[in-house]
């Protein structure tokens, strides 16, 4: 039977992490008939390399153990070897919000391009929903969590990550299909639980200038759209500013606080 989800997680060194995400796809209902599972691993030195040989694997996992040209890259090696019908991407650390998930996606006999909900971020000392935002809002920035998100196989496959981004290629990938009037679907559930501070949260300055470039070439930006890319360029680098001078536990409490009543 052809799997319904191809769950990805791509890897690089963080094995404490990446056990407890295999953990957690293992236990999906539906592992193994409806999904399948795929490792992209970019020769680790921390011991995964062999954790991933010594894995009970069964047939619904698949591993690419080697090297790859970063992160974009090593998705789109689990793309193209990817056998379900939607694709979705969780990095090592991150989790699927409960083990029946997918499982009540797929009961609902999905067909929209693109099914997208909720996240559930995990910061040191508070969580938070991020609900998914308006889809008009797409020239701003991605309205959901890349975790958060299923695209159907077909359409990856002929639309692959751009690896000239560093850091956005999810955004240059989404708004391409968005543009392309591809049918999106929100699933008014919570999908995953992340981490916060991946890598476009680390180079935000960067990710921020990458995501305006993409706007640019797919939105047909107006004036107040740029105005608006240059006032959170600003904003982005007095806050990390204030990141750097205060204690962390500060900061802590003025993002709990941000999100307070969100």
């Amino acid at each position: 039977m052809k799997p319904i989800f191809s769950v990805v997680t791509v890897h690089f060194n963080q094995l404490a992490l990446l056990k407890s995400t295999v953990e957690n796809i293992i236990s999906q209902e539906g592992f193994g008939n409806t999904i399948e599972y795929i490792i992209v691993d970019g020769l680790s030195s921390d011991g995964t390399v062999d954790y991933l040989h010594q894995f009970n694997f069964e047939k619904s996992i698949q591993k690419i153990i080697g090297r790859d040209n970063g992160i974009y890259d090593a998705m789109n090696k689990a793309i193209k070897i990817a056998t379900g019908e939607y694709v979705i991407f969780i990095n090592a650390g991150d989790r699927f919000s409960s083990n029946t998930v997918l499982a009540e996606i797929a009961a609902t006999q999905p067909s929209a391009d693109v099914i997208y909900g909720d996240t559930l971020i995990a910061y040191e000392q508070f969580t938070r929903i991020a609900k998914a935002k308006s889809l008009s809002k797409f020239w701003q920035s991605l309205p959901f969590v890349h975790q958060s998100v299923l695209v159907k196989r077909d359409l990856l496959i002929n639309n692959l990550f751009n690896t000239d981004y560093k850091y956005c290629a999810d955004y240059a990938q989404l708004s391409s299909l968005y543009g392309a009037k591809s049918k999106f679907q929100y699933y008014s559930k919570t999908f995953s639980v992340i981490l916060a501070g991946g890598a476009s949260d680390k180079g935000r300055i960067k990710s921020t200038k990458e995501v305006f470039k993409i706007s640019k070439l797919i939105f047909n930006l107006k004036l107040g759209q740029k105005l608006y890319f240059r006032t959170r360029l600003l904003l982005t680098r007095v806050s990390l500013f204030f990141k750097k001078i205060l204690p962390n536990k500060t900061v802590q409490q003025i993002t709990q606080h941000k999100y307070k009543n969100k």
